[in-house]
């Protein structure tokens, strides 16, 4: 399961991080940070860690029945990649976001 959870993280960064996002890698892993260490300790705890994988499994899960289907996932794949693109769900497609 948090496997899944890690494959989906990558792919989303990876789509995000193509084509001229490249410079944003290091935004996108600061505000990843920032998200898991709730506290602002400058550590993630192993709880900190799961719950916040927990809430991405759950924001997947949108029919809640503690599943993931592939509609699902490729569902909240495209959502993540028009908000990375900040473009039309059309421009972002495999290999990243067009840039033109």
């Amino acid at each position: 399961m948090r496997l899944l959870l890690v494959l989906l993280a990558f792919t989303t960064l990876t789509a995000c991080a193509n084509k001229g996002y490249r410079k944003d890698k290091k935004m996108f892993y600061t505000k990843m940070w920032e998200k898991m260490d709730t506290n602002n300790d400058g550590n993630v705890t192993r709880q900190e860690y799961d719950a916040s994988h927990d809430k991405h499994f759950k924001d997947v899960d949108t029919n809640n029945d503690g599943k993931i289907t592939k509609e699902e996932h490729k569902a909240f794949h495209k959502s993540k990649m028009k908000d990375c693109c900040g473009k039309k769900k059309k421009d972002c497609g495999k290999g990243g976001c067009k840039t033109e």
